[in-house]
């Protein structure tokens, strides 16, 4: 017997007594006749008497395997709307797939914000290496022309001129060079042309030639590679505390550049979702409206619109929320690929990780000591004011310095320079001489007073 349920129409008890009769029935039938297939095999009870027989039982390995298998299968591991062909959101425009890691290297090529925090480095890597400077050779040519008229007041200086009357021409080049114990070393080359109205003046027309050598090296204060290479470790040091400032803000870009990508997975996996619930509700709602003349009311019609229409507000907003996340990824990577002048999509093809990593305090810690760029900073920051300390110690010595000089010499006449250049190393022997120079102030006042502050 049919009963057809439409409007307020109520079902008879007697009626619904006699289907759940009719359940049980045909429930009792089909447990009597699949009991031999369905029951489950029974479960070996070891025997108290004899040796247990192990091989009846499952291993461990056996047992994890089912477990293993789901876990490997497991849909959760592979979303549904992570998948290719279901990526695009809009199938009128163009799209192109990108990883995290190669928006993180296109923005590190690309980045205004990254291209600026690296110049301050440079600036102070440039400045460090000019402060070697100081050690680089130096070639030097002084020529100097003299022409000059004295009065005399001793017979024996011109003889029977009044007036001493000379023409002077000193020419000297050579090298100059400092190295890194504070030593300074000059070998020069002198070619002087002189001519005198002086009844004493022989031979006339002097060319003298004087090749000198000339070293001094300070003993204290100012001696030692450690304070003569002070500037340059320092303004090295200056420059690696920047860059470790410039790679925290690098890696605090590369942060937010992965925190606006997760957000654009995030976003266009929710507009999926609220995508796939809108169909849900629109099949539904078609199948409420197939049966409007069998079982449904007009009122759950009317609800089921209700829904599709709040889903559909849902989805616009989730569709704003994925162009917000385009928009900020586009501008955090700045990339000139990434120029939506052509409208295209951004797909995220970079899965979040579904597995567990195991964290160690100990090795973090550690790692965090030696690679953090705020502790390298600090770390290069305390060397650099024991460098600055050591120099302080330094200069609050007294100067102390070895001088050493020696030189070979020729003379002629006629100003045969070539001549008196030859005669330097064929006639006569070098002649040297070797001293010491002290100074010290009486109170080093400032000496003091630096090696005070650097200490604090």
């Amino acid at each position: 017997m049919r009963v057809k349920l439409s409007g307020m129409t109520k079902v008879s008890p007697v009626w619904l007594v006699i289907a759940l009769v009719v359940v049980l029935a045909d429930a009792a039938r089909a447990q009597n006749n699949g009991a031999v297939e369905l029951a489950a095999p029974p479960i070996p009870i070891p025997s108290l008497d004899g040796p247990i027989d192990f091989s009846q039982f499952q291993s461990r390995e056996e047992l994890a395997a089912p477990i293993q298998d789901a876990a490997d299968s497991s849909s959760l591991t592979q979303p549904w709307w992570t998948e290719n062909e279901n990526s695009r959101l809009n199938p009128q425009i163009a799209a192109q797939g990108w990883t995290l890691e190669q928006l993180i290297w296109l923005a590190v090529e690309n980045s205004p914000l990254v291209q600026s925090v690296l110049v301050e480095p440079q600036i102070l890597q440039a400045q460090a290496a000019a402060t070697n400077g100081q050690f680089d050779p130096s070639t030097f040519v002084e020529s100097i022309f003299q022409d000059s008229s004295n009065p005399v007041g001793n017979t024996l200086t011109t003889g029977t001129a009044g007036r001493l009357n000379d023409h002077i021409w000193n020419n000297s080049s050579g090298l100059r060079a400092k190295n890194t114990l504070g030593g300074l070393a000059e070998l020069s080359q002198d070619f002087n042309f002189k001519d005198s109205n002086s009844n004493f003046f022989t031979p006339d027309n002097q060319a003298d030639t004087k090749m000198l050598m000339r070293y001094t090296q300070p003993l204290m204060r100012g001696a030692g590679k450690t304070y003569n290479r002070s500037s340059y470790v320092v303004a090295a040091l200056a420059a690696d505390e920047s860059m470790q400032e410039a790679a925290k803000k690098i890696q605090e870009h590369a942060f937010s550049i992965t925190s606006t990508y997760w957000e654009l997975a995030a976003a266009r996996a929710n507009y999926k979702q609220i995508e796939r619930g809108l169909r849900s509700l629109q099949e539904l709602h078609d199948q409420l409206v197939g049966r409007s003349d069998i079982d449904t009311l007009r009122s759950q019609q009317l609800r089921a619109e209700s829904a599709i229409f709040r889903q559909r507000a849902a989805q616009a907003k989730a569709w704003a929320q994925v162009q917000a996340a385009e928009a900020n990824l586009r501008a955090s990577v700045a990339a000139p690929l990434l120029r939506n002048g052509s409208g295209e999509e951004l797909i995220p093809l970079t899965l979040p990780a579904d597995w567990k990593s195991m964290v160690s305090r100990e090795d973090e810690l550690t790692t965090a000591l030696n690679y953090h760029p705020e502790i390298q900073a600090i770390r290069t920051n305390l060397q650099a004011s024991r460098v600055r300390l050591q120099v302080a110690e330094n200069e609050l010595r007294p100067t102390l310095n070895l001088v050493m000089e020696g030189y070979v010499r020729g003379l002629n006449g006629d100003f045969d320079a070539a001549k008196s250049f030859g005669d330097q190393f064929t006639t006569g022997s070098p002649s040297y001489s070797a001293a010491f120079s002290y100074l010290r102030p009486v109170n080093n006042t400032a000496a003091k007073a630096i090696l005070r502050e650097r200490r604090l």
